[in-house]
C-alpha cells in the first residue's frame, strides 16, 4: 500500500467541540473589531498573507516588526531547504532552533498571556474569541513560530526519532490548535506507528479543521486530511469507509493519482478477500 509521504503533514481539544463553538467565539471578537481605531495592522506574515490583529480591552494582540517576520520566514525556508537535500539534524540544530529562540525568549516570553499563530483571519478571530471566553489576553503571532516546531518535527521524522516529532507537533498546535496540516501530521505519527485508530483520529479532526483554513490551501489540505483518513480506514479494514474518503479527495482534485492508487489498492485487496487468500 502507498505510503502517505510526511512532508507537509502534522494535541488540540476535540476539533468537532471547537467547532461547535466558532459562532460564539466570532461573537466574542466582534466587539474587537467595532471600531478601526481598536485594530492594529499586522506586517506580512511568514506565508505571507497579510492580517488585521484587533486589539482591546482584555485581549492584547500584537505581532513582530516586518524586518523580524521576514528574517524569521528566511530562516524556515532555509532550514526547508536543509531538510530537502538531506540535512535535516543540522536545520535543527540551525535555524529552526534559532527561530524557536526567537520567539520564545522575545515575543512570546510573557507566560501570563496565551499565544496563537494563525494562517487565516477567521482562525485568527476564532482564537481570540477562545482566549475573551476564557478571559485571557491573548497574543496573535505571525505563524512562523509554529511553522518552526512543525518543521522540526519534519526533519525529525526524517531522522526516524518519531516520539520527539510528535512532542514538537504538539508544541505547533498549542500554537495553532486549528491548524489542518499539524493535525494530518500529528496523525501521521500514529500511523507510521500501526496505532491507525489515534492516526484516524487525527485525520478526522484535520478534515474539521479545513473550516479555518486559508481558501487557497483549503481544497489540498481537505484531500490531504481525507486521503489519511482513507489510508487508517483502509488498515482497519473498513474498506468501504476508506473508498468514500478516496472518492471525496478525488471529488476535489480529479487527477489526485494517490487516491486513484489506493483505490486500485482496495479493489485488489477486495479479490484477495473475495477469492480466500
Amino acid at each position: 500500500m502507498a505510503a502517505i509521504p510526511s512532508a507537509n503533514r502534522a494535541s488540540p481539544p476535540a476539533l468537532r467541540n471547537v467547532v461547535c463553538s466558532i459562532a460564539i467565539g466570532m461573537f466574542a471578537v466582534a466587539g474587537f473589531c467595532a471600531s478601526p481605531a481598536h485594530a492594529q495592522t499586522a506586517e506580512q506574515t511568514s506565508s505571507g498573507m497579510q492580517i488585521t490583529v484587533p486589539a482591546s480591552a482584555g485581549s492584547q494582540a500584537s505581532v513582530p516588526a516586518s524586518n523580524e517576520d521576514e528574517a524569521q520566514g528566511q530562516l524556515l525556508a532555509q532550514a526547508m531547504q536543509m531538510i530537502k537535500s538531506g540535512q535535516s539534524a543540522d536545520a535543527i540544530a540551525g535555524p529552526i532552533a534559532q527561530v524557536i529562540a526567537h520567539y520564545e525568549n522575545g515575543p512570546g516570553k510573557d507566560h501570563k498571556k496565551r499565544y496563537y499563530c494563525a494562517s487565516s483571519q477567521v482562525e485568527m478571530f476564532l482564537y481570540l474569541g477562545l482566549a475573551a471566553q476564557d478571559h485571557q489576553n491573548a497574543v496573535v503571532l505571525p505563524q512562523a513560530w509554529a511553522d518552526a516546531y512543525f518543521e522540526e518535527s519534519s526533519a525529525l521524522t526524517n531522522l526516524g526519532r518519531i516520539e520527539e516529532s510528535r512532542a514538537a507537533l504538539v508544541k505547533a498546535l498549542a500554537l495553532s490548535p486549528m491548524n489542518s496540516l499539524y493535525l494530518s501530521e500529528l496523525g501521521y505519527t500514529y500511523e507510521v506507528q500501526h496505532d491507525n485508530e489515534k492516526a484516524l483520529d487525527y485525520f478526522q479532526q484535520a478534515e474539521d479543521a479545513t473550516n479555518f483554513s486559508p481558501a487557497d490551501m483549503k481544497d489540498a489540505e481537505l484531500a490531504h486530511a481525507l486521503r489519511g483518513e482513507g489510508y487508517a480506514l483502509t488498515e482497519l479494514h473498513r474498506l468501504d469507509e476508506a473508498e468514500a474518503m478516496y472518492h471525496k479527495a478525488l471529488k476535489l482534485d480529479p487527477n489526485d493519482q494517490k487516491s486513484k492508487n489506493e483505490l486500485e489498492y482496495i479493489a485488489q485487496l477486495r479479490e484477495k478477500l473475495g477469492s480466500g487468500r
